[in-house]
């Protein structure tokens, strides 16, 4: 990769670092927005008329485990990898930058995803400041006028996936930690108003309150204003030595299904250079039993 500018720093890139190799790496434009039936979170529209030149777009609701209970389970290394493949053309040698928009959280997601079926930490890399940091420096835009390269019948390549399952933790994992709190942490990244059952859970039929010994660190505590860009490290690491985070050993991050609780564990590994687990369907999985 190029020195000509600022190099990475920990899961990060500066628009600056992608513009001068940009012809050395797969870019990859995870724009995610919530919607309670997924059928409304894609970004696919937008990324056609605007998007970093010769991006992917990754949707983050087609590469999921079907399941009608719990949305956004991580699909089988089988599945990761012929999505990949298929739809953004990367191959186990690329190096991948991602950003999202209208916020940090697609590329959060998709990064530890990428993480999970084993990309190395320094070929998988999330874009500071996203899209629009990108265009205030001037950078070219491409638009579906002017750029084919997204088309999925020129990406196809071979990624072959090999599971990471220390990034990962499942409801077995989560009830050894609430019986031994000592060393262990559990992160809730909803906001406060659902994590203390004083707000509705946006999906219908989904019970408010939280895991039993969890800590809530709402994920836009973590974010600038604008949600586009992570907070530097020592306002990361303040935040969590004030949830006492830094003194304990093992670490799962968890959300309402399983995305927004990825931008926890990417400001861990930023911060404090911390890796941790992301619990698998999250609340949604931790209350299906009563949701039957």
């Amino acid at each position: 990769m190029s020195s000509s500018s600022s190099s990475p720093d920990g899961p990060f890139v500066t628009s600056e670092w992608l513009y001068h190799n940009l012809s050395r790496v797969k870019v990859v434009d995870a724009s995610w927005r919530f919607s309670p039936d997924g059928k409304t979170s894609s970004f696919y529209r937008e990324f056609l008329e605007e998007r970093i030149p010769n991006a992917r777009y990754f949707d983050i609701e087609k590469a999921v485990r079907e399941d009608d209970d719990v949305p956004h389970l991580l699909p089988s290394s089988a599945q990761f990898a012929a999505y990949v493949g298929t739809n953004v053309g990367a191959s186990n040698e690329d190096t991948l930058v991602v950003y999202s928009r209208p916020h940090l959280v697609g590329a959060a997601r998709v990064w530890w995803m990428f993480r999970v079926f084993g990309m190395p930490e320094n070929q998988v890399f999330i874009l500071r400041g996203g899209l629009e940091d990108w265009k205030k420096h001037g950078y070219p835009i491409a638009s579906s006028h002017d750029d084919n390269s997204w088309m999925p019948s020129e990406t196809n390549k071979t990624f072959v996936a090999q599971y990471q399952p220390q990034f990962v933790a499942d409801q077995l994992l989560v009830k050894e930690y609430v019986q031994s709190p000592r060393d262990c942490v559990i992160l809730d990244a909803r906001s406060s108003g659902r994590f203390h059952g004083t707000e509705p859970e946006p999906r219908a039929g989904v019970p408010s309150g939280h895991v039993d010994t969890a800590i809530n660190i709402p994920f836009v505590e973590l974010l600038t204003q604008d949600g586009q860009d992570i907070l530097d490290k020592e306002e990361l690491k303040q935040i969590f030595q004030r949830h006492g985070v830094v003194d304990k050993r093992n670490v799962i991050c968890m959300c309402g299904s399983g995305v927004t609780a990825t931008v926890v564990h990417v400001a861990l590994q930023y911060a404090l250079q911390r890796s941790s687990r992301v619990y698998d369907g999250s609340w949604m999985d931790w209350t299906r039993k009563h949701r039957k």
